[in-house]
């Protein structure tokens, strides 16, 4: 590989300037990946997400007081995912058996979700670094609910 296919596969030797500005404007980005998404409490940097070997890598940034899906909670059918948190506290709502449970993860401490299982998460700090490797990421299969206390039972939105 000539030293420009490296420069344009992976953006060693870029200009930190043009750097930033294909990873803000990933339209101008030739390649497939990575991908960076801005969201309202965060940034999602995918690294890789491909339906054929059923494999998903994303780096997550989120911060402190901003929610996943707006504070509500969210499922996928078929997804299965582990959050491993590299810097920072991570706060992790999940259902389990019926019960809500708070979790806090710190560095190198990982999670497993499977399937099905209701979750949220925010920064337990100023803001929180973790990789997501799970199955493939489809948008149609994330699904977002909320606990109705008065009829005590989960509602899909």
């Amino acid at each position: 590989m000539s030293k420009e296919e490296k420069t344009e596969l992976t953006g060693e030797g870029m200009d930190s300037s043009k750097l930033a500005d294909l990873l803000w404007n990933p339209e101008k980005v030739d390649v497939k990946f990575p991908q960076v998404h801005v969201k309202t409490w965060g940034m999602e940097t995918w690294i890789h997400n491909d339906v054929e070997s059923g494999y998903c890598m994303k780096t997550i940034l989120v911060y402190q007081d901003y929610w996943s899906s707006k504070g509500k909670f969210h499922y996928h059918k078929i997804k299965d995912e582990t959050f491993l948190v590299v810097d920072g506290m991570l706060r992790l709502d999940v259902e389990v058996g019926g019960v809500i449970r708070q979790l806090h993860l710190g560095p190198w401490e990982s999670y497993r979700v499977k399937p099905g299982m209701k979750h949220r998460f925010t920064a337990a700090g100023t803001s929180c670094k973790f990789i997501e490797a799970s199955t493939t990421h489809k948008e149609e299969d994330s699904y977002r609910c909320y606990w109705d206390h008065i009829n005590q039972k989960w509602i899909d939105v």
